[in-house]
């Protein structure tokens, strides 16, 4: 969709087809856009063949609407055996120093849903926070048991910000969780802030 103003729309349709026989082949989806100097900027999930892992794509667009895909796709990919084997998917996008932060979905081989972070001095290179993941699964819980996803990240005054989604066994609410620093995040004790069963980030 495209609006100038707050009350009307415009339907544009598919932006950034999946590329036949590529590594996003299957679909591509779960965008990240970053206006900078003038130029859009493009995160996305691609998927060779819904079988295969989800990895991260990079495209770049004068206006918004036609893109480019990166010539060296994809920009990042799984650890092996690790707990983001089978993908990610985009959560939010933060510059601080010069240095784009980058937290996502990573997609384990047990099933699980967990939160990593990376760093990009370009949006083209991307390296894994050592300490990942950096929000876990609580095995424990009722409502977080099977995953914590789709990060909505803000940097405070004092502290870093986090609403996602935790995955039970037949319900999906969101949590909140804080940080000093970015990268080590404490749950809410009183999560989940927002109860309803079915809500997504």
């Amino acid at each position: 969709m495209h609006s100038s103003t707050t009350t009307k729309a415009k339907r544009i349709g598919v932006i950034l087809p999946p590329t036949p026989g590529e590594w996003d082949g299957k679909s591509t989806a779960a965008p990240i856009v970053w206006k900078e100097d003038g130029k859009y900027y493009m995160l996305y999930q691609g998927w060779k063949d819904g079988q295969g892992p989800r990895l991260l794509g990079l495209a770049e667009s004068e206006d918004g609407l036609n893109w480019t895909k990166y010539g060296e796709n994809p920009v990042m990919k799984t650890s092996k055996g690790g707990w983001d084997e089978r993908g990610f998917e985009c959560g939010s996008l933060l510059k601080l120093d010069d240095k784009y932060w980058l937290y996502y979905s990573g997609f384990g081989v047990d099933g699980k849903i967990r939160i990593g972070l990376a760093f990009s001095e370009d949006l083209k290179s991307w390296v894994k926070y050592e300490g990942n993941p950096i929000l876990d699964v609580d095995p424990l819980s009722s409502w977080e048991s099977h995953g914590v996803a789709f990060p909505s990240v803000v940097k405070g005054t004092k502290e870093y910000r986090m609403i996602y989604c935790g995955y039970g066994p037949n319900s999906m609410q969101l949590g909140f969780a804080t940080s000093m620093d970015g990268k080590l995040w404490s749950k809410y004790s009183h999560n989940p802030v927002f109860r309803q069963r079915g809500v997504v980030c």
